[in-house]
């Protein structure tokens, strides 16, 4: 059996290989733009984005709502109009709360529901948040499709969490998106900061 020395040896050898394959071949991320909100906003948009690898990354720190809500995300073509046909969006969730389980489930909606289970707790409450990494694919093409993982504070109790994985696809295949918007299904978000990314 080998020791914990050869272990670590074998294993520092792999990063450091595999990091430099993954410099040769590119494969970083590069911050597009970056959202900080400080005062009540209806939503967050963003506008005309170009990655020509086709793959995107959001990720969205400490956002705060002024009700307890649901967090949307829709595309948007590049005039701005919403995307929001009806079963426009194929979405899975899976969700586990602590200490009551988890779940899945399937369904369509004419926007992503982000947190599909549990509404996120209002900022009146001392542990409310929302946290969550959501990858894009196909960006610049009709099928787009997007995964994702989330945490967040959930409106049945101020110590109770859920912890989401998410994956949706966007239906149909007559206009390619240009624009994301996240907006709550009520009140407003209050704080926060959502930084967009495209793999370079």
């Amino acid at each position: 059996m080998p020791n914990i020395s050869d272990l670590l040896t074998t294993n520092t050898a792999n990063i450091a290989t595999n990091t430099a394959a993954v410099a040769e071949a590119g494969g970083t991320y590069e911050l597009i733009t970056r959202t900080n909100i400080t005062s009540n906003a209806a939503n967050v948009v963003f506008s005309n984005i170009s990655a020509s690898s086709g793959v995107l990354k959001v990720i969205i720190n400490n956002l705060k709502f002024t009700s307890d809500c649901n967090l949307n995300l829709n595309f948007k073509d590049s005039s701005g109009n919403d995307l929001t046909g009806s079963n426009g969006y194929v979405q899975a969730n899976h969700w586990i709360l602590l200490n009551s389980g988890h779940s899945a489930d399937r369904q369509q909606f004419t926007r992503v529901v982000l947190n599909q289970n549990n509404q996120i707790n209002d900022d009146g409450y001392t542990k409310a948040m929302y946290h969550a990494i959501i990858h894009f694919f196909r960006w610049g093409s009709t099928y787009t499709a997007l995964f994702g993982t989330e945490f967040y504070n959930h409106d049945t109790g101020v110590s109770n969490f859920s912890k989401q994985d998410f994956g949706a696809y966007y239906t149909y295949n007559s206009t390619v998106p240009a624009g994301i918007q996240f907006e709550p299904s009520g009140g407003s978000v209050s704080s926060g900061t959502i930084s967009l990314y495209k793999l370079v």
